[in-house]
């Protein structure tokens, strides 16, 4: 499964400028101990978890308090990182 999360771009490490904007959103393909693994802006990219959980929990016009959506399957069907990216173009 992977998930939709709302968050504030201000606490992505890919992001050259930072800026606040609580809008955005982001595809979470994975995770291990330190790092999410991410889709956003036609690219894979990972994000500490730290600036995750920040980004996630930011205050401000347009945050959504932590907003997710589950991108999964119905039935025995498994879903691959490969398709959960595909999906979220």
């Amino acid at each position: 499964m992977g998930n939709c999360l709302q968050v504030d771009c201000y606490h992505l490490e890919h992001f050259k400028h930072s800026f606040h904007f609580a809008g955005h959103f982001i595809t979470v393909y994975g995770y291990d101990q330190n790092y999410a693994y991410i889709y956003d802006t036609g690219n894979r990219y990972k994000v500490s978890l730290e600036n995750l959980e920040k980004a996630r929990f930011e205050k401000g016009p347009m945050a959504a308090k932590a907003l997710s959506y589950t991108i999964g399957t119905i039935g025995k069907n498994k879903i691959t990182s490969d398709q959960i990216v595909e999906i979220s173009k």
